[in-house]
């Protein structure tokens, strides 16, 4: 939903549809934010519900675009933001140098092409021409360029612990970025070849998690943030500084985006609502974990019902709740879903004053309640 209450209120629309992932704010200042997005076309526009969100709300400028880490599911289609919208800031996940940026483009294009993935080899350039995009801007001195690192304050600027709405980053660690520049690094050679052998990447080690404040209102969104993140913003921050009042889940539900306590310093300041992006594809919301993140909240929603992977039944222990008929009868609502994509898009918005206080709830099928 959209308020009309400018200046009172703070909105948060979680996007998605089984697989991606987009975060849309509307901030008490009547301006938007987009943290991370997902098209299934990358040379539609249509198919990117964070876009289509924002057409029908007659949005024409976006204070900030973020992109929390380079995995597919987060930044496919960003590209066609510049296109449609007036971008003042770009918030990018770590403090990569050009280069690095480059080597990581060459990385993504290869791995695709070797996989025969033609859908990630897309994403893959989407995200070559979203860098060009950016530098061009910056160049052109249209839009300005943050990097999210350690605990850093993004918004506003220049920033003042007495505005209103503060936005910080609070992970990765500078730590963990050095790390996977040093793995992406070992991929080349001497020449500058990339290595038919190499290590894997793993892309959530610098994913970016924002801590969203609004006078006394706190609200995480946890990228793909895991374990190790977790422990540097528990460290830095301390179980007061995450207290929350609406978390979006990391890592799509995954064991690995958690740590010990951090759920309890979530619930600090007294039970938060948690939404949750299933990636099905992958299995992701485990079960075992939603009923870990129950304990915690006072509400779990999900964007997209059904939340557990039907793609490989047999690897999730859903599937044991079960008998036979039922998984035949579930497969085929969930094949019905997936032939409507990209349209069936859920989103579950909240809507907070100044104190913590939740003003409003709206589900928009297939997003709901997730009870497993």
């Amino acid at each position: 939903m959209t308020t009309d209450a400018v200046g009172t209120v703070l909105e948060l629309h979680v996007l998605n549809a089984g697989y991606g992932e987009s975060i849309v704010l509307h901030l008490p200042n009547d301006e938007w934010g987009v943290v991370d997005c997902y098209a299934a076309s990358v040379r539609d526009p249509d198919t990117n519900a964070a876009i289509q969100f924002l057409k029908l709300r007659n949005v024409a400028r976006l204070e900030f675009l973020c992109l929390t880490h380079p995995h597919e599911d987060h930044y496919r289609g960003m590209s066609q933001f510049f296109d449609l919208f007036a971008i003042k800031y770009f918030w990018q996940f770590g403090g990569m140098s050009f280069e690095g940026l480059q080597n990581l483009v060459t990385h993504m294009q290869a791995d695709a092409s070797e996989k025969g993935d033609t859908a990630g080899r897309e994403g893959a350039n989407d995200f070559q021409l979203t860098l060009r995009r950016v530098t061009k801007l910056r160049k052109a001195r249209s839009l300005a360029v943050r990097h999210m690192s350690d605990i850093k304050p993004l918004y506003p600027e220049p920033f003042s612990t007495e505005s209103p709405l503060r936005i910080f980053s609070i992970a990765p660690s500078t730590d963990r970025v050095l790390d996977f520049q040093d793995s992406l690094k070992a991929c080349f050679d001497r020449g500058g070849r990339l290595r038919p052998e190499r290590p894997n990447l793993d892309a959530n080690m610098i994913s970016a998690a924002l801590l969203v404040q609004f006078g006394s209102t706190s609200i995480i969104l946890g990228g793909d943030v895991e374990k190790q993140g977790w422990d540097y913003a528990v460290q830095q921050l301390g179980k007061e500084g995450l207290a929350a009042h609406a978390i979006k889940v990391s890592h799509h539900g995954s064991s690995t985006g958690q740590t010990e306590g951090l759920w309890a310093a979530f619930a600090g300041g007294g039970k938060p609502f948690a939404i949750i992006t299933p990636s099905q594809k992958h299995g992701l919301p485990q079960k075992a974990m939603v009923q870990y993140i129950k304990g915690h909240v006072c509400s779990v929603f999900t964007t997209c019902l059904p939340a557990i992977s039907f793609a490989t039944p047999r690897s999730s222990d859903f599937w044991e709740d079960y008998p036979l008929a039922t998984r035949f009868a579930l497969m085929s609502k969930f094949n019905g879903i997936r032939a409507n994509r990209p349209h069936d898009v859920g989103v579950c918005s909240l809507t907070f004053d100044n104190h913590g206080n939740s003003q409003s709830l709206n589900l928009s099928p297939p997003a709901g309640p997730l009870t497993v």
